[in-house]
């Protein structure tokens, strides 16, 4: 594995989705209701205050976007790399580490999709609805 740095150019645009994509389900777990946490907590106390919520929320959003842009890489082949190690700890035989390491790879292509069904097209197309 090479130690260049290379960015996700597609963890950008699609952050939340390119985790789930790379099957970092407890990185995508702890990010994604962090940030929910802290925009919802934004939004419902800043609300008193100004209208500048939905201003910290997309900033936040941002930060995540930009962090994984840069660390994306780095974040992805240390988890693969202790995977790795993990299998072959627990299993001895060749063909053995080879199936399991095998079964564990990957991507995972329909819960990215879904989600993105379920947070991104969804909202937009009853926002639209509601709008006419």
């Amino acid at each position: 594995m090479s130690n260049k740095w290379k960015p996700v150019i597609i963890a950008l645009f699609f952050p939340f989705e390119w985790l789930l994509w790379r099957k970092l389900y407890l990185y995508f777990f702890f990010i994604f209701v962090g940030y929910n946490l802290i925009s919802f907590i934004t939004i419902f106390s800043v609300a008193l205050l100004t209208n500048d919520n939905i201003n910290l929320t997309i900033f936040i959003s941002m930060i995540i976007r930009v962090l994984l842009f840069v660390y994306g890489k780095k974040l992805y082949l240390t988890f693969v790399s202790k995977k790795i190690l993990k299998i072959k700890a627990a299993y001895h035989d060749i063909e053995s580490r080879k199936n399991n390491i095998q079964k564990s790879g990957g991507i995972n292509t329909i819960l990215p999709v879904v989600f993105f069904l379920l947070f991104t097209l969804l909202p937009a197309v009853f926002s639209l609805v509601k709008s006419v």
